[in-house]
């Protein structure tokens, strides 16, 4: 599965019937690898209120973690993380950032969550912040 994370303007109606023009945000799981593909798959289940695709970048499955558990209490989150890479030619470190989306109750849990999955990191790193997403839907190819 390949994931892209995807803002996109639309329209919508609010709940007194006002029709809008707002930016949403995505994440969308394909099959295909490809960026014409995730396109597609965005006008298929999108298409009626799209108005312009905004960005679109790909995400390494990795940084993927339990989006699809959705409850109700939760949030989505992008952590960053910053790996120190040693350069085995130079010796230099080398700084990486990372994003990694998350589900979960609270920062804490994030941070729990994100230090799980890199316990076996042979790489020294840092979480370097937690920001709260407004993301709209998760959208994975059946």
């Amino acid at each position: 599965m390949n994931y892209f994370e995807v803002k996109t303007k639309e329209k919508y109606t609010t709940e007194k019937g006002v029709d809008k023009i707002g930016t949403r945000q995505y994440i969308i799981g394909i099959k295909d690898e490809a960026f014409a593909a995730a396109d597609d798959f965005i006008d298929n289940n999108i298409g009626s209120r799209l108005v312009k695709i905004q960005s679109m970048k790909e995400l390494l499955p990795d940084m993927i973690l339990n989006l699809t558990d959705a409850r109700d209490e939760l949030s989505y989150y992008r952590c960053q993380v910053l790996y120190l890479e040693e350069n085995d030619d130079t010796g230099k470190i080398k700084k990486v950032r990372k994003n990694s989306y998350v589900l979960a109750k609270d920062i804490t849990e994030v941070k729990e969550l994100v230090q799980e999955e890199l316990k076996n990191c042979v790489h020294e790193y840092l979480i370097n912040s937690v920001n709260k997403i407004n993301l709209f839907d998760i959208i994975i190819e059946q």
